[in-house]
């Protein structure tokens, strides 16, 4: 090959280079900076199988105050609360549903193994990210989360949550379900 034939290969292949590393670079960024906080201007429907009930969760102002009012957390913000009587926080670290003590959800870096221990004993395994379907629709990138329970080895749920949605499915395997995996919570319509 000629010096001028390689010199043209080796530019070509470090603009290549150079223009594609920020994209790479940029999206690693956009993955780091993903919530998996239910969307405040959302109404989720679940349907709930253990109890063959359907209900909406919609953001509750009043309600946000009022756990506020009780400062669960150092400054009293970044709770959202939904009118199903659940309250979730997340920052850097985690998803939290906020309690007397929170419960965390999902530890960030989100990362296929990582694996800690709740407030509760439970054991959560993040096992996979995929993409999962529920009657609400298709969803990319869902966080698949294993959680066990010191008082039932065989017991165990599986959780899935989605980018900007949050859970969408909960799966049970315990001696309730005769430790046959059954849907017990799953997301059915987002307006």
């Amino acid at each position: 090959m000629k010096k001028g034939n390689l010199f043209k290969l080796l530019l070509a292949f470090t603009l290549i280079f150079s223009i594609s590393l920020p994209l790479v670079n940029e999206t690693a960024n956009a993955a780091a900076n993903v919530s998996y906080m239910l969307n405040k201007k959302k109404v989720y429907t679940y349907k709930d199988y253990s109890i063959n009930k359907t209900y909406e969760a919609k953001y509750d102002k009043k309600q946000h105050e009022e756990i506020a009012f009780y400062e669960l957390q150092s400054d009293g913000k970044g709770f959202t609360c939904y009118t199903d009587y659940k309250c979730y926080s997340e920052n850097k670290e985690g998803l939290y549903k906020v309690e007397l003590d929170d419960n965390e959800l999902l530890k960030y870096p989100v990362k296929v193994n990582k694996t800690w221990e709740t407030s509760y004993g439970e054991t959560r395994k993040i096992t996979a990210i995929k993409t999962i379907k529920v009657k609400a629709g298709t969803y990319k990138n869902v966080v698949v989360v294993k959680v066990t329970k010191p008082e039932d080895k065989k017991a165990y749920s599986i959780e899935y949550y989605a980018p900007n949605v949050g859970l969408i499915l909960k799966e049970v395997n315990n001696s309730e379900t005769k430790y046959k995996t059954t849907k017990q919570l799953e997301l059915i319509k987002v307006k």
